[in-house]
Order: C-alpha cells, then sequence, then structure tokens
C-alpha cells in the first residue's frame, strides 16, 4: 500500500510538472513566439527588472511554505519543472562551446529561454554587477531557485526522517516502560502469593 501511495504522488507531481510546462508554453504561444534573444544587454524596464527579482522572492518563499506544510507532490513538481530548464542549459551549454548548432542546441536553447523568461529583464539589470553574459546571470538566478526548490524538498525528508526517529524511540520508551510496569506487577503478585503461602 505504502508503495502504491508513492507511485501515486510521484504521478501526481510529474502531472503538477506538466502543467507548469503547458502554462510556460501558453505563454510563449500568447506573446507570439518570442525570440530568443541572449545577446542584448541592455534592459528595457526598471518595473521588469523589479518584477523578475519578485519573481525569484516569490517562488523560493512559495518552495519555503511546501517545505512547511509538507507539500511533497506540488514541490516535486516544480523541482522536476526546475530541472527541465536547468537540463537545457547545461545541452545548450555544452552544444555552445562545442560550436554545433543542430536542432537539439536551438531547442534547448529556447527551452532554456523560456524557462528563464520571468529572469530576463532583472538579469539585463544585474549585468553591470556580475559583467557576466546575461546568459549566465540567467542561470545563476535560476540555479538559485532551483536550489531553494530542491533544499526544501530534501528538508521535508529530513523532517519526515526525524519525526520517524522520534516515534520510534516513543516507542521504544513506552514498550520498556510497558514491560517495567508489567514485570512490577508480577513480582507484586508473586510476593503476594508467597505471603499467603506462608500464613
Amino acid at each position: 500500500m505504502n508503495s502504491l501511495n508513492k507511485r501515486k504522488s510521484l504521478v501526481l507531481s510529474i502531472l503538477f510538472a506538466v502543467a507548469l510546462c503547458g502554462i510556460t508554453f501558453a505563454i510563449w504561444g500568447i506573446f507570439g513566439k518570442l525570440e530568443v534573444d541572449f545577446e542584448s544587454r541592455k534592459s528595457h524596464s526598471l518595473i521588469l527588472a523589479i518584477a523578475s527579482y519578485l519573481y525569484i522572492i516569490a517562488v523560493s518563499a512559495i518552495c519555503i511554505l511546501l517545505r512547511k506544510y509538507k507539500k511533497v507532490i506540488a514541490l516535486r513538481g516544480i523541482v522536476f519543472y526546475l530541472l527541465i530548464g536547468l537540463v537545457a542549459f547545461v545541452i545548450y551549454f555544452i552544444l555552445l562551446l562545442a560550436g554545433e548548432n543542430s536542432f537539439l542546441a536551438v531547442a534547448a536553447s529556447e527551452i532554456y529561454y523560456l524557462w528563464t523568461l520571468p529572469l530576463h529583464e532583472g538579469s539585463l539589470f544585474a549585468i553591470g554587477a556580475f559583467h557576466f553574459p546575461v546568459t549566465y546571470v540567467m542561470a545563476l538566478f535560476y540555479a538559485f531557485i532551483t536550489y531553494v526548490a530542491a533544499k526544501s524538498l530534501h528538508g521535508i525528508k529530513v523532517d519526515k526522517d526525524f519525526e520517524k526517529k522520534i516515534k520510534e524511540k516513543h516507542d521504544l520508551e513506552s514498550q520498556a516502560a510497558e514491560e517495567a510496569l508489567q514485570h512490577r506487577v508480577q513480582t507484586a503478585k508473586e510476593a503476594e502469593d508467597r505471603v499467603n503461602k506462608s500464613i
């Protein structure tokens, strides 16, 4: 039964990640197939840059709250979703270094761009401080969000393991106390039997 629950939880997390992917592609469609632009070095809007930083804070806060309330399914779904963007960046970066301009490189760059779109203006605004190309500044911000999500998910596991150990310890102490009580009752009964026999 426990194994079945785990499988069900995993499937629900995958469906949650798929839903997030659907939202991402819907935004892509609504805004007219956004062009991938990693070369721009000029921020277009301070308000959008601030919105990028608020997005980072909001996602991190949501992950921390999900950890606090132990919402494993949603948090795992977010981690799966974020990992898609992270894997896309790794593929894109490797193929970029290799100088390859294949369909895989284009697809990976588009997925990475879409997944990090909310971070774009904030990354452009931060270029002056980091002195990196916008691609890598976005990667830093995105890696931070992914780390917070993964750490929060791991935190739930740590909490559950700790609670399990506490419960096991409490059960052992209860069992030991019960055995000690039974021993005292038995000893008292034996003493009473001896007294009765001596009379």
